[in-house]
């Protein structure tokens, strides 16, 4: 990217956003590579060392997240638009679910949080941690709690803010879905591999079939697991009005909605594309 473009964005920011913008790449640079920095210059050295300045979707997706729609005018208005591209990284949602915790947790709320961590975590940590992000980052260190396991911050919030203990609870349920789909891929075999066309018993297809009904108690319901050999038989009709009926003719209307412009994401320029027949 423009060095020229990236100093004026670096003379916009305080210090306070630099260090949130830190917090929010922490899952795409070594946490060391991190410490120290105290302007967003060096931080942008640090994303074009990781190849993460190319182009601008991914600096574009971190001032979107702290809110400085100021800035992403500047990206904007660059002779290199935005781009967005299967090979661009993206902020996690551990990363953004801690971030939202921190810009809606209040002062009072922060101090009960460091005070019900006394008995988890140094004092002199908890005394250095002004803000969430500091609180989340000694968290992580002390390994309390990780992209795969909050169940330490939901406790903490269920305490004092249950609106933000729902925020939690959001992301622990996307993350149990995601943890109980994985499942199927490690049974798949590379497309193109000879070995895909043979069928293993140590190898099965795991293509659960699920009713509206049952979808809501996915998580808790025991998965049907077929050989690759073998054809998955359709799942008996009990209950017809637990399904939709496709015997009319014609079927009826499909209606496809093509977002292009978001409140939260950037301008989806391939939404053009996709409205083409």
């Amino acid at each position: 990217m423009d060095r020229v473009l990236l100093s004026r964005i670096d003379e916009e920011l305080d210090s306070a956003e630099v260090a949130e913008l830190c917090f929010l790449c922490s899952d795409v640079i070594n946490r060391k590579r991190l410490e120290g920095i105290k302007d967003a210059k060096e931080l942008f050295i640090r994303l074009e060392e990781k190849g993460l300045l190319e182009n601008s979707s991914f600096l574009y997706h971190l001032l979107h997240t702290i809110h400085r729609a100021d800035l992403l005018h500047l990206l904007e208005s660059d002779s290199r638009q935005v781009e967005e591209t299967d090979a661009s990284p993206f902020l996690s949602e551990y990363r953004l679910m801690l971030y939202r915790i921190h810009e809606d947790l209040t002062v009072e709320n922060l101090e009960k949080m460091k005070f019900l961590l006394k008995d988890k975590m140094a004092k002199r940590h908890l005394e250095m941690s002004s803000t969430a992000l500091n609180v989340f980052a000694e968290m992580e260190k002390a390994c309390l709690i990780s992209s795969k396991n909050v169940d330490m911050i939901h406790t903490l919030l269920l305490e004092f803010d249950q609106q933000l203990a729902t925020t939690v609870q959001d992301y622990m349920f996307s993350l149990r879905l995601t943890t109980t789909a994985r499942p199927n891929e490690q049974f798949r075999l590379p497309r193109g591999s000879s070995e895909q066309q043979k069928p293993h018993d140590n190898h099965p297809s795991v293509q659960p079939s699920l009713s509206m009904s049952e979808t809501k108690t996915y998580l808790s319901s025991e998965e049907s697991i077929f050989a690759d050999a073998t054809p998955q038989r359709e799942p008996p009709l009990s209950n017809d009005t637990e399904y939709y009926t496709l015997t009319n003719l014609p079927r009826g209307l499909c209606v496809i909605i093509n977002n292009k412009i978001f409140t939260s994401l950037k301008c989806r320029a391939g939404s053009d594309v996709d409205e083409k027949p």
